[in-house]
């Protein structure tokens, strides 16, 4: 009955149920995927829920403590194959490592569909209202 006397808390209550099943049923998807493509899908998620802008080279600088191994707990990987795929990234200038960053955003998002069969999803493309 408490809906009717507030209809905006229970909205945002519902509204906050919802993006967080959204997030657990994306990171589900991701579960057997390669190391690059939980890397990439993290970053760049990441850089969405932070709502990072791009620096004056372009380039968007996550925070410091978006480590290695905080990756690795994000995605549910070990630490030596986040660092592995961090490598092979950074060699195809899609990433600069310590701190991350994300040179090319539309080349990361390209690449992250191709590898991932066309059916990558970011928390950008379906921003819950």
């Amino acid at each position: 009955d408490h809906v009717y006397i507030n209809p905006d808390l229970s909205r945002r209550f519902l509204k906050k149920i919802r993006q967080e099943f959204y997030l657990l049923v994306e990171s589900y998807q991701y579960v057997n995927k390669p190391p690059k493509v939980k890397l990439l899908n993290s970053l760049l998620n990441l850089s969405t829920k932070l709502d990072l802008k791009q620096n004056e080279s372009g380039e968007l600088e996550l925070p410091k403590y978006i480590t290695p191994t905080f990756i690795s707990k994000y995605v549910r990987s070990s630490e030596p194959n986040i660092s592995k795929a961090g490598t092979y990234l950074e060699r195809k200038k899609i990433i600069k490592r310590n701190p991350y960053r994300i040179i090319d955003q539309e080349r990361a998002r390209v690449l992250l569909q191709e590898w991932s069969g066309g059916e990558a999803r970011s928390f950008e493309k379906e921003k819950l209202k």
